[in-house]
């Protein structure tokens, strides 16, 4: 009944642990000087990790919240409310 909620949180959750092994190869080449693109390339890849953990990630606790309470709203209802 909450498979939309549990793909929205368990999409976040995958693309955000993409975005941390994009940042931590970028970083890896700025560090070690492997680069085949321009430095900027490899600090974008850091930066657009770094807002999609800001702004996207931090939106799974509420969405972790609504999976787990106790109020079974969309299971547990009469057809006759409908």
């Amino acid at each position: 009944a909450d498979a939309t909620i549990f793909m929205d949180f368990l999409g976040t959750i995958v693309i955000g642990w993409q975005w941390l092994k994009t940042a931590v190869t970028a970083s890896q080449a700025l560090k070690e000087g492997y680069r085949n693109q321009p430095e900027e390339f490899y600090e974008s890849k850091i930066h657009t990790m770094k807002f999609f953990f800001t702004y996207e990630l931090v939106k799974t606790n509420g969405l972790a919240d609504t999976l787990m309470n106790n109020r079974e709203l969309t299971i547990k209802v009469s057809k006759d409310i409908f």
